[in-house]
């Protein structure tokens, strides 16, 4: 298997990042509606957190990232429950967003809700991995994760864009119990332990570090590219939850990673990106 390193690239050359679609040119729009959005869900049962390109700006230097193309936030959900949840949480936010701000359900490439001002444009998704997906200029990321039915101890992300050997298990005790992060001046809640969280998600955050297309990770400077090795994890989202029964006990989650290992499990649409 050939495997592809290359090094860290500006946003010009990124296929990902749509030029024009940077903090740096819609950064106070999209501030403005995350504190909107804070003040709505500052009270809800459920932890949420800044998380990926707004969570590192927000840790390297206490700003937005300027070719960042969303402002992410994370929402904790239950495994069991989550979609009855996330639907509560879009009608609380429906009901109390001011106009012109709107709010909608993905579950296509990952499982959030994007809150968004439609009078401030819109384009589509680059990556076939988003099937054509439109996205507005100005939007809130909230990616639902939830507690890990493979890995006990392990929080997901339910973002199934990117591949298998991709994906994201987080220590739940790098999570909670929550903390706090200065971005653009403004306060929001933080990962537990923000360097570990990051590192899981991006891999190696010092100078110099190479981008490995086999793992979707950052390498420190000269540093072999290895594969996931945690298949059962990884595997967790690219499926489609809505194949969970509403419970997961011991014997459910030992027949997951039967089903994972023999490849029987349904595969789904995306995952989501800083």
């Amino acid at each position: 298997m050939e495997i592809t390193l290359t090094t860290s690239s500006s946003c010009k050359e990124d296929p990902r990042k749509l030029q024009g679609a940077g903090c740096d040119i819609w950064g106070d729009k999209r501030l403005a509606l995350a504190l909107k959005t804070k003040e709505i869900i500052k009270d809800l049962e459920h932890p949420w957190f800044i998380e990926s390109g707004t969570l590192l700006g927000a840790w390297r230097s206490g700003k937005f990232i300027p070719h960042d193309d969303d402002f992410d936030i994370a929402l904790f959900l239950s495994s069991a429950g989550w979609e009855e949840e996330l639907s509560a949480v879009q009608d609380t936010l429906a009901q109390e967003l001011p106009a012109p701000y709107k709010v909608r359900r993905v579950s296509t490439y990952c499982d959030k809700l994007e809150i968004f001002d439609p009078t401030q444009g819109v384009y589509f998704l680059l990556g076939p991995q988003y099937n054509g997906a439109d996205y507005h200029f100005v939007t809130i990321d909230l990616q639902v994760y939830i507690p890990s039915p493979l890995a006990e101890g392990t929080t997901v992300p339910l973002y199934r864009a990117t591949p298998e050997s991709h994906r994201v298990a987080v220590k739940t005790t790098d999570v909670l119990p929550l903390g706090t992060i200065v971005v653009e001046g403004e306060t929001f809640p933080a990962p537990a332990n923000v360097e570990a969280f990051l590192a899981e998600m991006y891999g190696y955050l010092g100078n110099g570090a190479r981008f490995c297309e086999e793992t979707g990770k950052y390498l420190p400077p000269l540093t072999t590219c290895t594969p996931c090795t945690s298949p059962d994890i990884c595997s967790l989202a690219n499926l489609s939850l809505r194949t969970l029964p509403k419970s997961h006990p011991a014997s459910l989650l030992h027949n997951l990673t039967k089903q994972t290992q023999n490849g029987n499990l349904e595969e789904g649409g995306k995952g989501c990106e800083g």
